[in-house]
Formats: structure tokens, C-alpha cells, sequence
């Protein structure tokens, strides 16, 4: 059995930021689509959370904290997005227990962490369409 090779880790040069396991299985089983769907979900609807999120802390509504970090934190492990998880986890806890104090920070530490991954991303799509062509 030969030893598996991650296919973008040749492509992208900080995965430390997170894993591409997911979409290294999906591309060398040929299921490109699968893994563009992934992204484009990814980067379509991370946006969408992360406004909800900043209006919920604004509004101190620990609720929509907590089901928003939550959802968001679920979205991130599916991609190996580890720290983006983890303060996601933060947040649904302050959410949780109504202890916004440092949500902000935490939002804003997520929000720079989104731009990073987005690039990652973006450049991982861009591979994917330039090798299927």
C-alpha cells in the first residue's frame, strides 16, 4: 500500500493554520466538486456568521452568541480550522454562561483569523480549477 501524500500541502505554504485532510481525500478521490461546494459554502456563508455574531455581541444577546459560535465552531472543524474553533468554543461558552467581557476581542482575533483562512482557501480553490482543467 503506498503511503499517502498530501496533495496541497505542495501547493500552500502555511497549513498550519488549518488542516486540509477533508479536501486532500476529496481531490484524490476525484471528488473535486465536492471540494469546491465545500469552499464556496465556506466562504459564502462564514461572512454571514460572523455579521450575526458581531450584531449578537453588540446587542449583548448571549443566545444568538452561543448558537452562532456554536454553528460556526462545527463549520471550522469540518475543515481543520483549529484555532478559529477554539475561540469559536470561547465564545459559545461566554455565550452559555452570559460573560461577554472579552467577546469582542475574541470576535475581532476570529474575524483576522477568517481573512487568513479565506486566502488559504481561495488559493486552494484556484488549484483545484487550474489541475481539473
Amino acid at each position: 500500500m503506498r503511503e499517502k501524500v498530501p496533495i496541497l500541502k505542495n501547493f500552500i505554504d502555511n497549513t498550519s493554520i488549518l488542516g486540509l485532510d477533508i479536501l486532500d481525500e476529496l481531490i484524490e478521490d476525484d471528488e473535486t466538486e465536492i471540494a469546491l461546494s465545500l469552499i464556496d459554502n465556506f466562504l459564502r456563508e462564514t461572512p454571514q456568521q460572523l455579521r450575526q455574531l458581531k450584531q449578537a455581541i453588540a446587542h449583548e444577546d448571549n443566545k444568538n452568541v452561543d448558537v452562532v459560535a456554536h454553528a460556526l465552531k462545527s463549520t471550522c472543524r469540518i475543515f481543520g480550522i483549529h484555532k478559529m474553533s477554539s475561540i469559536c468554543r470561547e465564545l459559545e461558552l461566554a455565550g452559555m454562561s452570559n460573560k461577554l467581557d472579552n467577546a469582542f476581542e475574541k470576535f475581532i482575533e476570529l474575524e483576522n483569523d477568517y481573512a487568513h483562512v479565506k486566502g488559504i482557501l481561495e488559493n486552494v480553490r484556484t488549484m483545484i480549477l487550474t489541475n481539473s482543467s
